[in-house]
C-alpha cells in the first residue's frame, strides 16, 4: 500500500501521513478515556445526579425533594423582628445538628444491638472523611461489612439512618445496593455469577426494586431472600 507522504510546516521534514494519523487518533483515544476517567471520578466523588445540575436553582430543587423523601420538613414563617428571625434560623441549626448526630432516629436504632448501633454512628460522623474517595464512603464500607456479615437488617438500617441525617447522599447510596447485594448472593448465597446475570436479563426492574426494598429494613431479608430463590429456580430450568 502506497504511503501518504508531505512535509512539515515547520521544517520542512517529509511526514509518514498515515503514521501522523494514527498517532493523532490515539492521542484523541487517550484523551476521551482520560474525560472518561474523570468523569467517572467525579460521579463517583458526587454523585451522577449533582453532576447534572445546570443551574443553582436546578441544586436546589434536587436537594430539597432529597431531604422530602427522607422524612424532612421545610418551615417558612413571617417574625416581626431580625431577632425572631435570628432565633428561628438558631433553632432550625439546632434541629439539623441533632439529626447529624442521630437524635431522632432512635427509633431505628433500638432495633439493632448497641455494637451494630455504634458502628452506623461512626460510619456517619466519619461522612466526608478524607480517608475514603467519596462522601460516603464510611457507610458504604460498612453496608458491605454487614452483608458479608449475612446481617441483611442491618446493612438496610445502616442505610435508612444514613439517608435520614444525611438525605442528599441517599440516592448515591442507594444506588450503590443492587451491586452490594449483587456480591453478598454470589459470594455467600451460593449463586452463580452467570445465573445472576441471566436472571437480571429477564428482570431489568430489579436494581429500582431493589433500592425501594431497602427502604424497609424489617423486610429487607426477605425480599433478598425470594430473589436468591428466583434466581436458583430459574437456572435449575436452564
Amino acid at each position: 500500500m502506497e504511503q501518504r507522504r508531505s512535509r512539515c510546516v515547520c521544517c520542512g521534514a517529509k511526514v509518514d501521513k498515515d503514521a501522523a494519523d494514527r498517532l493523532v487518533q490515539k492521542r484523541i483515544i487517550t484523551f476521551i478515556f482520560t474525560v472518561s476517567e474523570l468523569r467517572y471520578t467525579m460521579d463517583f466523588t458526587y454523585g451522577s445526579a449533582a453532576m447534572r445540575d445546570r443551574t443553582v436553582a436546578a441544586r436546589v430543587r434536587r436537594q430539597r425533594d432529597a431531604r422530602v423523601t427522607e422524612g424532612w420538613v421545610e418551615v417558612k414563617v413571617w417574625v416581626p423582628t431580625e431577632t425572631d428571625a435570628n432565633d428561628v434560623r438558631k433553632l432550625a441549626a439546632e434541629r439539623r445538628a441533632k439529626a447529624l448526630a442521630l437524635h431522632g432516629l432512635c427509633e431505628e436504632i433500638r432495633t439493632v444491638t448497641p455494637e451494630k448501633a455504634a458502628r452506623i454512628a461512626k460510619a456517619i460522623e466519619d461522612h466526608g472523611s478524607a480517608a475514603y474517595n467519596t462522601p460516603s464512603g464510611a457507610v458504604l464500607d460498612l453496608m458491605t461489612e454487614l452483608a458479608n456479615e449475612g446481617d441483611l437488617q442491618s446493612f438496610a438500617r445502616a442505610f435508612v439512618i444514613l439517608a435520614r441525617a444525611k438525605p442528599a447522599n441517599a440516592q448515591f447510596v442507594a444506588a450503590a445496593v443492587p451491586g452490594k447485594i449483587s456480591n453478598f448472593l454470589v459470594n455467600h448465597g451460593g449463586i452463580s455469577s452467570n445465573d445472576l446475570n441471566n436472571w437480571a436479563a429477564d428482570n431489568p426492574d430489579w436494581s429500582a426494586e431493589l433500592q425501594r426494598a431497602v427502604r424497609n429494613p424489617d423486610s429487607f431479608d426477605r425480599v433478598v431472600e425470594a430473589m436468591a430463590d428466583a434466581i436458583r429456580k430459574r437456572g435449575d430450568k436452564h
